[in-house]
């Protein structure tokens, strides 16, 4: 996976910060915060990526300065050293064709929200007065559905019933007029 990466990185298709940047200039050493690590820095001969360490080492040799001729940050460094890695978290789950996260319910979950938007369907349909408020359905849902929907369940389940056209008054709150 280093490896991958390290490709990755080096041909543009993620970016990454480094947190801390580290360069070694002989005895002397300059450190600079949240740098945006450009891709060439990627492509040095013998650079070396651990995940497992989150950094990302390379020496800098005469070989190297052809690379390095346009950023006058790096003349005179000898090596580098990049610590506290941070990706470009869409590029990299795009890259690796990861799923993104959030996006897809599993299993139970996805079953009870959808038992719950039809009930609460159900449940509109029979108070078309609107005599209830949104807690006494939230308090009836959380009930039935006991152990595996949450308030927050409830809430984007609510949303979402509420923006179809049948159900949009409610969205708006209150009674509505003559009741």
């Amino acid at each position: 996976m280093d490896e991958r990466l390290l490709i990755a990185f080096a041909a543009g298709l993620i970016r990454c910060q480094a947190g801390s940047a580290v360069f070694s200039m002989g005895s002397n050493t300059e450190i600079k915060r949240n740098w945006p690590v450009p891709r060439y820095i990627w492509q040095l001969p013998g650079g070396s990526l651990s995940l497992a360490r989150d950094q990302f080492t390379a020496p800098i040799s005469g070989s190297s300065s052809q690379a390095l001729a346009e950023d006058s940050t790096l003349v005179g460094v000898a090596a580098v050293t990049l610590l506290e890695l941070k990706t470009h978290e869409g590029e990299l789950r795009k890259h690796f064709q990861m799923p993104q996260r959030g996006r897809r319910q599993h299993g139970a979950k996805a079953i009870t929200l959808t038992a719950c938007e039809k009930w609460l369907r159900q449940e509109f349909r029979k108070d078309s007065r609107h005599l209830r408020r949104k807690d006494d359905f939230m308090e009836d849902a959380l009930a039935k559905y006991k152990g595996s929907l949450t308030k927050r369940g409830f809430f984007s389940v609510w949303r979402k019933v509420t923006m179809e056209a049948d159900h949009k008054k409610r969205r708006e709150g209150g009674r509505p007029e003559g009741t």
